[in-house]
């Protein structure tokens, strides 16, 4: 069996919820980024065309990708500056 590290997991999560929002060939950015076992690679694609296409994201993403022990001072810049490029998720009031 094999574990799943955390950069993983939340490319696999972005890429399924931008799933729906997006073309295919924009997905498969991040599905070729994730078979090359590239899932920050992944992650920075998945935050780019969600910034490009004006897709909001839940703060969850932020707050879990910007904390990832594995990303480099510039990883976390630039995902910081992809975030600040992204609209601000609303939360449905019921």
């Amino acid at each position: 069996m094999f574990t799943m590290d955390e950069s993983t997991l939340l490319a696999h999560a972005l890429r399924d919820y931008l799933r729906v929002q997006l073309t295919d060939s924009q997905v498969r950015l991040m599905d070729n980024a994730l078979q090359a076992g590239e899932p920050v690679s992944a992650l920075g694609a998945g935050l780019s065309i969600a910034a490009h296409n004006s897709v909001a994201l839940p703060p969850i993403f932020a707050e879990k990708i910007l904390h990832l022990e594995s990303l480099s001072a510039d990883e976390i810049a630039d995902f910081t500056t992809d975030f600040t490029h992204i609209p601000v998720w609303l939360k449905m009031v019921s």
